[in-house]
């Protein structure tokens, strides 16, 4: 029996030749992406994504990819489904910020969304957070979905009926953002002294990322110790690197200085830093608004100085005991939450209409 056809658009690996390739000017990695598509190792957001979707659903659909920066006509058949990342107009985007005034008409998915409002055969998928300023763009395509499936943390959805998002209760399913375990293997092995333990953090800085709440953090707190890999400056904190491989080696050197990662969004779907900080090994704490509100975390508060500097000194002062006990706490969440499994199992589940919207 003929598998019916799903349209899929997510991030293409940009360093695949192939994506250059076309035939009768379709691009190659539309039907043979199983055979062509070069993917980076270990594989990380937004392409591990695209990767376990694809592998997870080939035994169900005929798959056609599309990548997220297309802007190509999609015709849906009477059988066929579509699965795809919105886009915004990135001409309108804020100088300094994640923040866009409207979406891209052009884009593939957002055509799809227009053409097709309210259709059951059509479902988004994005990473999804409150932020007007992020999302806000992306409302009027929200509003004609008959399904959106967004990739975030359980406090985005705890909190969506008190949210400017709450119009999509009935309309949206959620699923956590997996790692493979793998791929980031424990490297740490041990724990600073108490009082003398260092704090790092990777990503962006920018506003989403509350990345002044680590300077606030460092000039508050006379012995605390900070670095991070990421461009542009955190003032209090040492640079490590502006762009890094986070290879098993690199990162076994970096265990050695440094015991506690953070994290003090105020608005990020589901930083997968955190996850793979889990597996490393390393004792995690983060906010709520980073999309994990996990209890072997550290919470920290997105605008509470004085509790985050609390909590700095109780994580100075756990026994390392504990410390470990937390990691291996880590170690059964992500075996039995975070899982690439339970991403696609529930997907298709979504994509079969067999789960009842309860959010």
């Amino acid at each position: 029996m003929k598998k019916p056809r799903l349209h899929f658009v997510y991030a293409v690996p940009r360093a695949s030749k192939i994506r250059k390739l076309t035939l009768n000017r379709t691009p190659l990695y539309r039907r043979f992406w199983k055979r062509f598509l070069l993917w980076p190792n270990p594989i990380s957001a937004p392409f591990s994504i695209t990767y376990n979707i694809l592998y997870a659903l080939e035994k169900h659909y005929e798959i056609r990819l599309y990548d997220v920066y297309e802007n190509s006509d999609i015709v849906l058949g009477e059988n066929d489904k579509f699965l795809g990342h919105y886009w915004p107009d990135m001409n309108t985007k804020e100088q300094g910020n994640n923040s866009w005034s409207r979406f891209d008409e052009d884009h593939v998915t957002n055509k799809v969304m227009v053409r097709y409002p309210n259709d059951p055969r059509v479902f988004g998928i994005s990473p999804f957070n409150h932020s007007i300023e992020q999302n806000g763009w992306a409302i009027p395509l929200l509003r004609q979905l008959h399904c959106y499936i967004g990739i975030n943390g359980d406090y985005w959805m705890e909190s969506l009926a008190q949210s400017p998002y709450a119009f999509m209760k009935g309309r949206m399913f959620h699923l956590n953002m997996p790692i493979d375990q793998e791929s980031y293997p424990r490297i740490k092995r041990s724990f600073g002294k108490k009082g003398a333990r260092k704090f790092f953090y990777i990503g962006r800085v920018s506003k989403e990322k509350n990345t002044a709440m680590l300077e606030q953090i460092a000039a508050s707190s006379p012995h605390f110790e900070g670095g991070y890999i990421g461009n542009g400056l955190i003032k209090g904190w040492k640079q490590i690197a502006a762009k890094a491989a986070l290879t098993p080696d690199y990162m076994m050197k970096l265990s050695q200085e440094y015991d506690v990662f953070i994290n003090t969004s105020t608005f990020d779907a589901q930083a997968t830093t955190v996850l793979e900080a889990m597996s490393w090994g390393f004792a995690v704490a983060c906010t709520p608004e980073s999309g994990y509100t996990d209890a072997p975390i550290f919470q920290l508060s997105a605008t509470d100085l004085e509790h985050n500097l609390k909590m700095i000194d109780a994580i100075q002062a756990t026994e390392e005991s504990e410390l470990h006990e937390r990691v291996r706490q880590y170690d059964h969440l992500l075996a039995e939450k975070y899982t690439w499994k339970k991403f696609a199992d529930k997907l298709i589940k979504i994509l079969n209409n067999e789960l009842v919207q309860t959010n």
